[in-house]
């Protein structure tokens, strides 16, 4: 018997975090920016999926966090962290 086709849909892409959805149960957020480094405007984009999530459903079954390019993240953004 072939498998149930799962529907994928593009929820939120917002300063290269992407959310997508299967089935309105599993959540994938992707973080394509480069070194993925977190700062403030990481920080409030990653904000804003979660809050879409907390929209759409009370009780996702899962939420899959990866990463595009050689590293997942390359942690703090240093260079923001000496202008401020």
């Amino acid at each position: 018997m072939p498998a149930k086709m799962q529907h994928m849909k593009v929820i939120q892409d917002d300063n290269g975090i992407s959310l997508t959805s299967t089935n309105g149960a599993i959540y994938t957020l992707r973080m394509n920016r480069g070194p993925n480094l977190v700062n403030p405007e990481f920080n409030r984009a990653m904000r804003r999926a979660i809050e879409t999530i907390e929209k759409e459903v009370d009780h996702p079954k899962s939420l899959v966090l990866t990463g595009n390019g050689k590293f997942f993240s390359n942690g703090l953004d240093l260079e923001f962290l000496q202008r401020s």
